[in-house]
């Protein structure tokens, strides 16, 4: 351990009121999580501003990794002062070093010098692992392997990383499948990640949703995580984005279990007439765009709720109101009966058998209401994403879940709990509504009885339900002839002594 490395741990143990011995010293170095969620700016600050004030803003963002910066020197001792900041505030590194180029050429002096890199960086806290380049062509794969392979003999515990183009390069997504595919099973990545930007000047790929899929089934066949990294900064033929656009990639992300989300770029690129680089997370003088403070809020709940679906199963990732390219419609399951609203709905089991749904609103323009119809479950929100600088931020929470107002592009994790037997769990859908109201009903009496009551308890339309999941649709009807006027109204499902009760506001036929 290197002074650097020993005055960090002195000092994070003095915190506890501890203080660091010869052995503690020598302390095994700390493996790269690759299971877990990580949330990160593509790019670090350039070597001249990099200070540990830079490392803390990330860490304001909640950032746990830190990328090597625009056009990196890989110079060491730049390495180990980004690393030293870094681990000052929670945050590891993936680090470039430049003697990586040696590996063009590989003279028999390049393994004593890759000898001496990883002896270089292994033993710091702070370090996640190796970077080895950006969008790598098919060509410099079997070069990449070995590098990799080179690397993972000397280091077990740090893997080398690097990023693919996304779906955008690809004419068809059965292209694209086929390549990520080919690179995982040539380079046996320790991850799966890929940039895909769906916005430009001229209009949306629709391609986003697309690139997510791909990268989730190819993972999946491979047993590894994937990470994505999607556009923020305006440049070349990409569009500025609004905050629902930006926070849309992410939550539909989370939606198919993305264990790393990376937004390209925390730092702006060097001035560039060809690319013309716009607005990053930090401007180019070097203090916060607009960018930090909608991120900041936002990603409290991105992070969060990313920690706890890492540790999840994913099981499938639906979509209800309209369908992406590359996305799958909504079915019913043993989770959910139905949904109403546009939205993509994520599924996910805790180790403990916790059932998670993550419903991402997939209107990223405006404020959406998403409905679900549960099999038996009562949902509670365990972790939203919200735009609080979006126009159309969403209503504040309710305690039921199962009815959720999400902004632009937000997203809400609930888990579902079990129903004691004998009662109902009902959605209500739209609500407000007009002209027709749909319930999602699951009954779990045998002979219940589905109710509207008016404000004063009095019966207005009923009719006989079976237990099991039941979609009622009522338009107004009174059970004596003619329809019900405009008010708040109570739907109640009765039955064996026990109800579920839930109210609505009812507007009138259209």
């Amino acid at each position: 351990m290197g002074p650097r490395w020993r005055d960090f741990a002195t000092g994070a143990l003095a915190l506890l009121g501890l203080t660091l011995t010869p052995a503690a010293a020598l302390a095994e170095p700390a493996p790269a999580d690759t299971a877990a969620f990580t949330l990160f700016g593509w790019l670090s600050p350039p070597a001249d501003s990099t200070t540990e004030a830079r490392l803390a803003q990330m860490a304001d963002l909640s950032f746990n990794l830190a990328l090597p910066a625009w056009l990196d020197q890989g110079q060491l001792a730049d390495n180990l002062t980004r690393l030293d900041f870094a681990g000052a505030h929670g945050i590891r590194c993936l680090i470039w070093d430049d003697r990586f180029n040696g590996a063009w050429h590989w003279l028999p002096t390049f393994e004593d010098t890759l000898d001496q890199v990883v002896a270089d960086y292994r033993d710091h806290p702070a370090f996640w692992g190796y970077y080895l380049g950006d969008e790598p062509p098919a060509s410099e794969w079997p070069l990449l392997h070995r590098l990799r392979e080179s690397l993972r003999q000397r280091d077990p515990i740090h893997p080398a990383w690097n990023n693919l183009s996304g779906r955008v390069i690809y004419p068809t997504g059965v292209s694209f499948a086929d390549t990520v595919t080919s690179y995982a099973e040539l380079v046996h990545p320790a991850v799966l990640c890929a940039d895909h930007y769906d916005f430009t000047v001229t209009g949306d790929r629709g391609q986003f949703v697309e690139n997510a899929a791909i990268l989730r089934s190819v993972a999946d066949a491979h047993s590894l995580p994937f990470w994505a990294i999607i556009q923020l900064i305006p440049h070349s033929s990409y569009r500025p984005l609004t905050l629902g656009e930006v926070s849309w990639q992410v939550s539909q992300l989370l939606a198919y279990g993305a264990r790393g989300i990376g937004y390209f770029t925390y730092w702006p690129p060097d001035p560039d007439p060809a690319f013309n680089w716009g607005t990053a997370i930090m401007g180019g003088d070097g203090q916060p765009s607009p960018w930090y403070d909608r991120l900041r809020r936002f990603n409290e709940g991105v992070r969060q709720a990313g920690v706890i679906l890492a540790s999840s199963r994913w099981r499938r990732t639906t979509h209800s109101g309209s369908v992406p390219m590359g996305g799958l419609p909504f079915t019913p399951d043993d989770w959910i009966v139905n949904v109403s609203g546009r939205a993509a709905i994520g599924e996910f089991e805790g180790p403990r058998g916790e059932k998670y749904v993550l419903v991402a609103n997939s209107d990223s323009l405006t404020g959406r209401t998403i409905a679900l119809g549960l099999n038996g479950y009562r949902a509670t929100i365990v972790e939203r994403g919200q735009n609080v600088f979006c126009p159309n931020a969403a209503a504040p929470a309710t305690a039921d879940a199962s009815s959720l107002s999400l902004g632009a592009g937000e997203f809400a994790l609930v888990s579902l709990e079990p129903i004691a037997a004998g009662t109902a769990a009902m959605a209500v859908a739209p609500n407000p509504g007009s002209g027709m109201m749909s319930f999602s009903i699951q009954v779990t009496s045998p002979n219940a009885r589905f109710e509207i009551l008016d404000t004063s308890g009095r019966r207005i339309w009923s009719q006989a339900v079976a237990a099991g999941p039941v979609s009622v649709v009522w338009r107004g009807e009174r059970d004596h002839g003619g329809t019900a006027t405009p008010g708040i109204y109570f739907v109640r499902v009765a039955g064996a002594g026990q109800e579920s009760v839930r109210r609505f506001a009812w507007l009138g036929t259209r």
